[in-house]
Parts: C-alpha cells; structure tokens; sequence
C-alpha cells in the first residue's frame, strides 16, 4: 500500500463527500467547497509539491489568482507533500506572511476478525435516527442557530452516504460515533468520539476495534485515519502505526 497516495486519496475523498469539486494542476490539487460557510470546512490545495519559500509563494499565487478570477472567498489552507525538512524555520516564515503550520499525521491499522464483548454493537442510525441525534449533538453548541441548521441538513445527509455513520452501543445507551467511508482496499475513518462521562473506560479502543472488524466485513484490508501528535500514544495503544505526513499551511484569520 503506497500510503503517501492513500492519504492524498483519503484528503479527497473526503472533500468531495463534503461537497467540493477537486480539480488537478501540475503541482497542486484544487478543492472548492460551496459549503464552506455553511458546514465549517475549508477551501484548499491538496498534494502541494514545492522545494523552498519561492515555490510555495509561486502556488499560493496560482491558487489565490483562480480564486480572484471565479470570484471566490481566499483558499484557507494548503497541505504540502512532503512536508518541509525544517518545520522552525518554515513555522517562522509564514507566520510573517499570515499563515500557520501545523503537521497532519496519518495512522494506519489492519482490519481483523474479533469477537467483541456481548453487550457491545456497532449500529447504523437510519437517516431520520441520524438527523435527529446531530440536531441533538448540533444544539450543545453555543452558536447553534435553528436556521442554519436546516440549510446544512441536506449536505449532512449526502455525506453520510459516502462516510457512514457508526453508533457503539452498550446496553441500549449510545457510547461513541464514528464516520467510516469504505473503500476497496482500504476503509477511511473520520470523528472518533467517545461521549465525556464514557472515557477513559477503554471504550475507544473497543470502538476501533468494532470498526476495524465491520470494515474486514466491507472487504478493507486497511483502516486510515487522520489526527495530530497530541493523539498519537491513544491511537498507538489501539494498534496503529503512523505511515504519513502532511504540513497543513493555514490562512491566519484577519
């Protein structure tokens, strides 16, 4: 498994799930997103390849002429592939240009076979099970407004048919969520989450566990996910092991 290409694909697939149209240039992939004020996702550069300072101001240049030609908003971040050798001395260069740097680190597992504890199950909430519980999850937001909500609604509901939801269920009571987007050779996971009072009780292992047995089922041989260094000792305790990186350039807010 090339992983490098995997999690560009994951980047992607991702995007497009949350409505935007990716479109390839020599040395950059560009993604637009409608949405983007909406659903709070982003406009971006996917796969950026430069080699110093010059290039990459020669890519935010190319990007941000494309956004002024469509009379688009400014891209928000830029993932460079590789990443740039120097973190230091790259963090200190563009925060003098209004960008920050952060590293997006990729985790990788094999799927198995495995019998989970009897009082545990993986469920999938219909959509009417799913809309409700997220107007439910939406509402303990301090910004939720009614609204806004129903003009996200659609978008949810079609991204949830490429990145499923799965509920951990433990005697009837909802434990934690995960989004899973299954693909052929490997299954792409999203928002792992275990509710507060749950924690620390060993139920996101056996969430990833139950998810990496449901995509065995899906016929992936492999599970990818994507997180940042602060998550590294849980996920390397539930049997990942880091197989790529991305430097994440954000647009700092005016």
């Amino acid at each position: 498994m090339d992983w490098i290409e995997e999690a560009v694909k994951y980047e992607i697939e991702y995007c497009k799930a949350r409505g935007g149209k990716p479109i390839k240039y020599p040395n950059f992939i560009h993604i637009f997103n409608e949405s983007v004020p909406l659903a709070g996702d982003y406009n971006c550069a996917l796969d950026v390849k430069i080699s110093d300072f010059q290039s990459f101001e020669e890519i935010v240049e190319q990007v941000e002429r494309i956004h002024r030609e469509r009379n688009l908003p400014r891209p928000n971040c830029y993932r460079l592939r590789p990443p740039p050798l120097n973190e230091e001395q790259w963090r200190n260069y563009l925060s003098q240009k209004g960008f920050s740097l952060t590293t997006s680190i990729y985790f990788q597992s094999p799927t198995f076979v495995r019998i989970l504890p009897p009082e545990i199950s993986l469920y999938t909430p219909s959509q009417n099970e799913y809309i409700e519980w997220y107007h439910t999850l939406m509402r303990r937001e301090e910004w939720f407004d009614e609204e806004w909500f129903e003009m996200i609604k659609p978008s949810q509901l079609k991204f949830i048919t490429i990145y499923i939801p799965y509920w951990l269920i433990k005697e009837g009571r909802l434990i934690g969520w995960i989004y899973c987007a299954h693909f052929a050779k490997c299954s792409h996971l999203f928002d792992v989450w275990i509710e507060e009072e749950f924690r620390g009780q060993g139920y996101g292992r056996l969430l990833l566990d139950a998810i990496r047995v449901e995509a065995k089922k899906r016929g992936a041989r492999f599970v990818l996910l994507s997180t940042y260094e602060n998550r590294r000792r849980f996920y390397e305790r539930c049997g990942f092991e880091e197989c790529a990186r991305s430097s994440e350039i954000w647009l700092e807010e005016a």
